[in-house]
Parts: C-alpha cells; structure tokens; sequence
C-alpha cells in the first residue's frame, strides 16, 4: 500500500526539514543502484504520516509566539501566585 503526504509549508520550511532528516538519517542502503532496502524513521514520517507533518508545522509556526509568552512579564502575563 503506497501512502502520499503533502506539506503545509513554504519551501523555505520544507528545505530545513529535509536537511534535518537527511543529518538524522539511517536507511540502510543495501543494493548497487542505490535504492534503500530499509526506511528510516524520518523518511517514514515524510512519506507516510500526514498528522505527524502537520503537527510538526504547527509547532513550527506557534513556536516564537510560545516562547515569548514563557518570558513575558507585560500585564497579560500569568502570576505564579493565581
């Protein structure tokens, strides 16, 4: 069963990702003409899990905005004494 993913991001997003699964990748390359034998984890989540790869862009885009909110001291920021 062959599965198809397609990603919500901009190519900018999809460069980084693709850089990061290639540095984190560990197929086993087994025949001469260079086809995998074995996928990976991370080439598996490219190619067959839709939710994960929208998960992954959404906390790509919320990321800044959580960690601003971690360290705000402005007058919506939560007291640790409520």
């Amino acid at each position: 069963m062959s599965h198809q993913t397609t990603w919500p991001g901009t190519q900018a997003d999809m460069g980084e990702l693709l850089e990061a699964v290639l540095h984190n990748c560990t197929c086993v390359i087994a025949s001469e003409y260079g086809n995998a034998q074995r996928l990976c984890s991370a080439h598996t989540l490219l190619t067959a899990n839709q939710a994960a790869i929208n998960r992954l862009m959404f906390g790509r885009r919320i990321a800044d905005r959580l960690r601003q909110e971690e360290w705000s001291t402005g007058p919506h920021a939560r007291s640790s004494d409520s």
